[in-house]
């Protein structure tokens, strides 16, 4: 239905009546579906506070649960919204006997932060992974004597805290958006694999126009006797670029295929580089796929966990 033109009035029929607000609530329901709806002014999004601007601290105390060496710490606000991007880093190196750390400092956050989530790296590690959740916007302090191997999901990259602009397919699943801090994003919600053995893998994935980028971000994955495969929530149907990091094998994939991919290795032949065909990536090298891409394909019978990323750039 149309959006109507009233004027008020004392005789029918322009009385004030209940009917008069139908068209407002078919558009805020989605009845009104027949027309598009331009919205003259700015339409708002405020995220509701910052991210944390101050680092966690801590001090160490008696225990032999965690490693021996250098952990980073970080926090962030959780709202009903969604959640912020992690505060400031902490730094702590556990000694002998000395292998628990207690956070002191988890700021508590503003009006509508219903928790925070604490996000740590293993022992000597670079990735973020979720320690805990603190439940609450009171309590600043936690004991630390979770193993590494416990450890979580990777801190968000991006603020949602506060709400975003999201769009959803056909099955419910969040495919795109925009959020508080302003980032653009395809795929909001992380596609999630769970290794066959151990470890989570996160695929994440941006687009603009017809190009896009896609992450797969590895914590502590591990293959066990069959593959495992992400299919990309949009495929790529022309040349893409690649890069490889942490020792993994996997390939490219179209149709149930894997494809070829040429493999750029620096420091050697003319220009600096060799190439060399292969259907499988190897790590911390760059490849390049003229073919579509539609999966990529985590090849079974790794034999460790692994901390890495594959990142695909194209069209």
């Amino acid at each position: 239905m149309p959006l109507t033109t009233r004027t008020n009035g004392s005789l029918s029929p322009n009385i004030i009546t209940s009917a008069w607000f139908n068209d407002f609530k078919d558009l805020l329901t989605g009845v009104m579906v027949d027309q598009e709806v331009s919205i003259k002014n700015n339409l708002a999004m405020l995220s509701l506070g910052a991210p944390p601007s101050v680092a966690p601290a801590g001090s160490l105390a008696a225990s032999t649960v965690l490693g021996i060496g250098l952990y980073k710490y970080v926090y962030t606000y959780v709202s009903a919204d969604g959640e912020s991007t992690p505060s400031p880093v902490f730094q702590i190196t556990t000694t002998s006997t000395n292998q628990k750390v207690n956070l002191t400092a988890v700021a508590v956050g503003p009006t509508g932060t219903t928790a925070r989530k604490v996000y740590r790296t293993i022992v000597a590690g670079s990735v973020l992974k979720l320690l805990t959740t603190i439940g609450d916007n009171t309590t600043t302090t936690f004991s630390d004597a979770i193993a590494d191997g416990s450890l979580g999901v990777a801190a968000p990259g991006y603020n949602s805290f506060g709400g975003s602009i999201i769009t959803k397919d056909s099955g419910g699943v969040i495919r795109g958006g925009l959020t508080s801090d302003g980032t653009m994003l395809m795929s909001m919600s992380p596609v999630l694999l769970t290794g066959g053995t151990a470890g989570t893998a996160e695929m994440y994935q941006w687009m603009q126009g017809t190009i896009k980028t896609t992450w797969i971000v590895l914590n502590g994955f591990r293959t066990a006797g069959a593959d495992q495969f992400f299919t990309l929530p949009s495929p790529y149907t022309k040349a893409v670029r690649i890069w490889s990091q942490g020792t993994l094998t996997w390939a490219a994939m179209a149709g149930g295929a894997a494809q070829t991919v040429t493999i750029y290795v620096t420091g050697a032949g003319a220009g600096g580089a060799t190439t060399a065909a292969s259907t499988n990536i190897f790590a911390d090298n760059q490849g390049f796929v003229a073919q579509p891409i539609d999966q990529v394909r985590l090849n079974s019978g790794w034999a460790s966990n692994k901390d890495g990323v594959i990142i695909l750039e194209g069209k």
